[in-house]
C-alpha cells in the first residue's frame, strides 16, 4: 500500500472513531435526567369510566375501576444506577397505592426503574400494556415516568421503532398516541416526564381517562387551604369591627 493511501485510510479510521464517540456522547446526553424527585407524591384520578366499554376493551371490569378512584405514588428515594445495559437508568423506591386502596391506608413498598432505553419503553412497557388490552391492573411503571428530554424520547419512539402493520404510533410534542385494531390510547406527559393524562378507547368509545390531579412534596398543604387559614381571622376581625360599630352607632 502506498504511503499516501495508508495515510488516507488512517485519516478515515480516525474520523469514523471520532464520529462514533461523538454520536455515543450525544445519545447518552439525550436522556440523562428525570423530573421525578424524592419526597414528591403523585396522584392520578380515574374519570369517564364506562363499565361496558371497559369490559369490551379489557375483557374484564372490576369494581375499583370507578370514577374518582385513585392511583398514588410517593417517591421515597431516587438512585442513579451504574448499569451496563443502559446509558442512564434510575431506581425509585416508592410507596404505592393502587385503585382499590384507600390513600389513608399504608402504601405498598416497591421499586420502580426508569431507563433511557426507548426500545424497552415501546417493545416491553407499551407493547405489554397493549397485549393486556389497557388493563389498569397491568399498567407498567415505565409508562408513568419517562426520562427527559420528553419530546425527543417520544419522537424516537415514533420514528425508530418498528410497529405491526395493523397498528400505528404517533408522537406529537409531549403526546404519544397509538392505535392497534379497535384499541386506541393517548398518553400526555409533562416537561418533567410525568404522565399527565391517559385516555383509553375501544372502537371509538372512551373506556376511561386517567389524569394527574396532584403532584408535589408529600404532605404539602394546598394553596386553597392556606388561603382559607390566612383569610379566616381577617374575616372574623372584620365582622367583629362591623358589629361594634353598629352597636356604638345606636
Amino acid at each position: 500500500m502506498k504511503p499516501g493511501t495508508m495515510k488516507l485510510v488512517l485519516i478515515q479510521l480516525i474520523f469514523c472513531m471520532l464520529l462514533n464517540v461523538f454520536t455515543l456522547n450525544i445519545r447518552a446526553a439525550e436522556y440523562d435526567k428525570i423530573g421525578v424527585e424524592a419526597g414528591n407524591k403523585y396522584e392520578w384520578t380515574l374519570s369517564d369510566v364506562d363499565p361496558e366499554v371497559m369490559e369490551d376493551l379489557t375483557g374484564d371490569y372490576e369494581a375499583e375501576w370507578r370514577d374518582n378512584s385513585k392511583l398514588v405514588i410517593e417517591i421515597e428515594e431516587v438512585v442513579e444506577e451504574d448499569n451496563d445495559d443502559f446509558n442512564n437508568s434510575w431506581y425509585l423506591e416508592v410507596d404505592y397505592w393502587d385503585f382499590e386502596q384507600e390513600v389513608d391506608d399504608d402504601g405498598n413498598d416497591q421499586g420502580m426503574r426508569i431507563t433511557d432505553d426507548v426500545e424497552d419503553f415501546v417493545e416491553e412497557a407499551l407493547d405489554d400494556f397493549i397485549d393486556d388490552r389497557l388493563n389498569l391492573d397491568d399498567l407498567p411503571d415505565e409508562l408513568l415516568f419517562i426520562p427527559q428530554d420528553v419530546e425527543d424520547f417520544l419522537t424516537e419512539a415514533d420514528e425508530d421503532i418498528v410497529w405491526p402493520d395493523d397498528g400505528d404510533i404517533v408522537a406529537d410534542g409531549k403526546e404519544l398516541e397509538f392505535e392497534y385494531n379497535e384499541t386506541n390510547a393517548v398518553f400526555k406527559y409533562s416537561n418533567d416526564g410525568i404522565l399527565e393524562e391517559l385516555v383509553a378507547k375501544w372502537d371509538g368509545d372512551t373506556a376511561y381517562k386517567l389524569t394527574l390531579t396532584s403532584s408535589g412534596p408529600a404532605g404539602a398543604i394546598s394553596f386553597g387551604f392556606v388561603f382559607i387559614i390566612i383569610l379566616a381571622p381577617s374575616v372574623i376581625a372584620l365582622i367583629v369591627i362591623v358589629r361594634k360599630k353598629l352597636i356604638f352607632s345606636k
